[in-house]
């Protein structure tokens, strides 16, 4: 699981992709329920009053944790999932240039970029 989820190598299925898609969903509802049931009105009037209670350090925490686990695992197996179109992930996302002109998708947008440059 942990290859899975951390790391950028190999290649991954289009039901693996969209099980990971689905799994990061269902994770995210589930810890907003708890959060939601957990934190009463007192709680979060107490944290909001004084920031310096380790209550509140220690939720930020886990938070960015749990934010930083998300984005690093979401970029790992979409990087999998591109190696598996035979694409290399971040130059394919990041360096390649898109469709030259208009595609199923809308116009170029630096057709329009290039146009209002020259205007």
């Amino acid at each position: 699981m942990g290859r899975f989820l951390f790391s950028f190598r190999g290649r991954i299925s289009r039901a693996q992709f969209w099980g990971f898609v689905l799994l990061c969903y269902a994770v995210a509802a589930i810890i907003g329920i708890v959060i939601n049931k957990a934190l009463t009105r007192d709680f979060i009037e107490t944290l909001t009053k004084d920031f310096r209670d380790p209550r509140a350090w220690t939720l930020v925490a886990l938070g960015d944790l749990l934010l930083f686990l998300f984005v690093y695992s979401s970029l790992a197996v979409s990087a999998k999932r591109l190696h598996d179109r035979g694409k290399s992930a971040f130059i394919a996302l990041g360096c390649r240039r898109g469709t030259e002109g208009p595609n199923q998708y809308g116009p170029d947008p630096l057709a329009r970029e290039e146009h209002r440059a020259s205007a």
